[in-house]
């Protein structure tokens, strides 16, 4: 039976975070030593999305890429070492697979590291195989940046090594030649013995700490610890040893030669192991992809990531031999296949860069009210209000629908009456006067609010005047803009911009000042709902 890759997908999210933006020194971490890791940013998922929402939009991605309906797919697996600590079983698995509306499709949810997609592929095969499927979604996603502790100079330097992202691969039957040509891997636990993540014991404020830590113990199962930099160095070491065995292997059985080989797509846990396997393997520079330096070591997402942005550079053709590999705690594998897509790639990684507003983006918990207005005031608001009314506007919260058009994504949230489904705790909407409505509040002090709406269909934005105790004094504005994604971020979609306003009479407000925090966090959480909704009911790969 002939078993192909059918699509590829991958979703990073797009807060890309500098190394200066870590304590890293106070830690003792050195210049010197960010310099041989090789990686400069990586891209940390928001406050408010997790790891199966990354893998949510990589598999929609390998899904249109495929030209599959969700109909067709019978097996899906999940691979991720950055499950919730707080949550470990149900692990999501179950409401990835209702969010992509695949039925009753069996599904598997693999904790591994950074080899799990190459262990997956071949369970994937086998299922194809052996007529259970004909096609199979495997997905890797990691969200590192919610679960490390920076306490310790070793627990800085993977953190600062990691990133999240998530990547998507279609096995399927295809009627071409079969595209599998060989795969083998290798099972080692000296791996395990040198380095081990693990849930933080430690308890604070009488609450286990679900952050992840990393104990180092001499290889070889020695009990004793051994210094980070002695570890590091057996450990790539061991890497490149497994990692070249299970790649010849694979070719032994494959019956080609290295140079037989097209491109190798190689995970990438930092720069001083990633050379010493291209050297140990004599890997030419132009036959491998490197995304090293701008997204650093996403674990078992890596290699599915290489694969997709290899693809959209056009690095591997129809017809060509490629090699996937990877070394993680316990395993290594190589899995050769010859690709066989021919379609045109969307450049949607090419194209996608750091949001150009993110600068704008302001945390209101880490500030005070006189802050906020002496740091970030920006241009008056456009509603009619009198000069100098309003003291601040600021740039709270915002969001990617993707896939979602920004006439959908307009339609929707510019219509008052559906308040009440994502928002957090406005219900009982009713007329109060004019245009002006009434609602239950849980979280207001009056326990009620009052809202008028605003709308300006040329520009896709929408005002919200708000208040709570008479709908007569509408003292705070939440304006939102609706932009295009695509000249932006470079793929199909809309960005949801949330501004806010608040009256100058309440500048010296101590309750007000306090109230930031609550709104920044509650509005997270709407716009979290309106993601889910808009992405569930709208998203179309055919919008324009």
């Amino acid at each position: 039976m002939a078993v192909n890759i059918l699509g590829v997908g991958a979703y990073l999210p797009e807060n890309t975070v500098s190394n200066n933006e870590f304590d890293y020194k106070s830690r003792g971490v050195t210049d010197e030593w960010l310099l041989s890791a090789g990686i400069k940013n990586r891209r940390f998922a928001s406050s408010h999305t997790d790891y199966i929402e990354l893998a949510y939009h990589a598999s929609r991605r390998a899904i249109t890429q495929a030209g599959l309906s969700v109909d067709n797919i019978g097996l899906l697996i999940l691979v991720s070492s950055t499950i919730n600590g707080e949550c470990i079983i149900p692990t999501g698995i179950a409401e990835l697979k209702d969010r992509l509306k695949l039925g009753n499709c069996l599904y598997l949810h693999m904790l591994e590291s950074c080899n799990g997609v190459i262990q997956a592929m071949e369970f994937g095969t086998y299922a194809i195989e052996s007529g259970q499927t004909d096609n199979v979604l495997i997905v890797s996603s990691e969200t590192f940046s919610k679960l490390q502790d920076d306490t310790s100079e070793a627990s800085m330097k993977i953190t600062m090594s990691m990133g999240d992202g998530a990547g998507a691969i279609i096995l399927g039957v295809d009627s071409q030649q079969n595209g599998r040509i060989a795969a083998h891997i290798i099972s080692d636990s000296r791996f395990q013995s040198g380095l081990v993540m693990q849930v933080n014991e430690n308890i604070k404020d009488n609450r286990a700490s679900n952050k992840i830590s990393f104990r180092f113990r001499e290889l070889m199962s020695k009990p004793e610890p051994l210094m980070p930099e002695g570890v590091f160095d057996k450990l790539k070491i061991l890497s490149t040893e497994m990692i070249s065995d299970a790649i010849n292997k694979a070719l032994a059985k494959s019956g080609l030669s290295d140079n037989e080989i097209d491109f190798f797509i190689l995970h990438q846990p930092n720069r001083a192991f990633l050379e010493s396997w291209k050297e140990a393997l004599g890997i030419q520079q132009n036959k491998t992809v490197d995304t090293l330096e701008e997204y650093g070591n996403v674990s078992s997402a890596s290699v599915l990531i290489n694969l997709t942005m290899a693809y959209q550079l056009n690095k591997i053709h129809s017809g060509d031999t490629i090699v996937m590999a990877s070394v993680g705690e316990n395993s290594a594998g190589c899995s050769i296949w010859t690709w066989s897509n021919d379609k045109k790639p969307e450049n949607y990684l090419l194209n996608e860069q750091p949001v150009t507003f993110a600068g704008q983006l302001i945390n209101s918990r880490n500030y005070t009210t006189n802050e906020l207005r002496e740091r970030f005031i920006l241009p008056d608001s456009e509603v009619a209000r009198k000069p100098g009314e309003f003291f601040t506007q600021y740039v709270a919260n915002m969001a990617v629908f993707e896939q979602v058009s920004t006439v959908d994504a307009f339609e929707y949230v510019s219509d008052i009456r559906n308040l009440e489904e994502w928002t957090m705790s406005i219900q009982n909407l009713r007329i109060a006067k004019d245009d002006i409505y009434e609602g239950d509040e849980s979280l207001a002090p009056a326990g009620r609010v009052f809202l008028r709406c605003l709308v300006c269909r040329e520009e896709y934005r929408i005002n919200w005047l708000v208040g709570h105790d008479n709908p007569d004094d509408l003292w705070m504005d939440y304006q939102c803009q609706l932009l295009d994604a695509q000249p932006l971020l470079g793929r199909p979609g809309s960005v949801l911009l949330w501004i806010t306003y608040g009256h100058a009479r309440y500048l010296n407000d101590p309750l007000y000042a306090k109230a930031f925090g609550l709104m920044y966090s509650a509005h997270n959480i709407e716009i979290n709902n309106l993601k889910k909704i808009l992405e569930d009911r709208y998203a179309s790969p055919d919008i324009s």
